[in-house]
């Protein structure tokens, strides 16, 4: 049976399961991932089905990792490794077969440095890293991102947006964007509210 790790390919009916590591507090991050048993802890009025188990045979996608609480590394190493977990309150061992998709904004050979993630899951991890340019540095995209949302906001809002004129472009590509895509999408998105009459908008920025 092919391992968590494994870069098969999935059929298109697959599950595709996510979580975001930053956004569930600590203390909940073992039950939504692994999963508990009715009774595990207090408010454990039923049975949780984890995150790995909902994603067995799929890909489970783990946004910013990184945050990973240092007690819980152990954990996620094992179901790398040896397939296996236990849910919390539980001594019956599950078995899954998870393709894992990891991403986050974090350095973690640093925090590897500073002992803020374990080692031996950094190299478990990062068979094939993948790194990306900061927003603001990859402005050479930034036409194909602008027209790709522009198509799909104007298609959700039912408007007509056939070109984009040089001067917005020119607005947009020049912006500091200090963050990252989500900044662009609100940005394309509000743009197609501007319709015009001639088929076309205008990105102006307030003062």
């Amino acid at each position: 049976m092919p391992g968590p790790s494994t870069i098969l390919a999935r059929g298109a009916s697959a599950r595709f399961v996510k979580v975001n590591c930053a956004a569930i507090p600590s203390g909940l991050l073992e039950s939504e991932l692994f999963g508990h048993e009715k009774g595990a802890f207090t408010g454990a009025i039923n049975q949780k089905i984890g995150r790995f188990e909902l994603a067995d045979r799929g890909t489970l996608f783990l946004d910013e990792v990184g945050d990973l609480p240092l007690d819980l590394q152990p954990k996620l190493l094992r179901v790398l490794q040896e397939q296996e977990f236990e849910r919390l309150g539980s001594n019956r061992t599950q078995r899954v077969d998870v393709r894992v998709v990891a991403a986050t904004h974090q350095d973690l050979a640093k925090l590897v440095s500073e002992r803020a993630f374990r080692s031996d899951l950094y190299y478990a991890s990062t068979f094939s890293p993948f790194k990306y340019p900061r927003f603001a540095n990859a402005r050479r995209m930034f036409p194909l991102l602008v027209r790709y949302f522009v198509q799909i906001f104007s298609r959700r809002l039912n408007k007509d947006v056939q070109y984009i004129p040089a001067d917005v472009m020119d607005a947009l590509t020049h912006y500091s964007w200090p963050g990252k895509r989500p900044a662009n999408s609100k940005t394309s998105s509000s743009a197609p509210c501007c319709y015009l009459p001639a088929k076309s908008f205008a990105f102006r920025s307030r003062n």
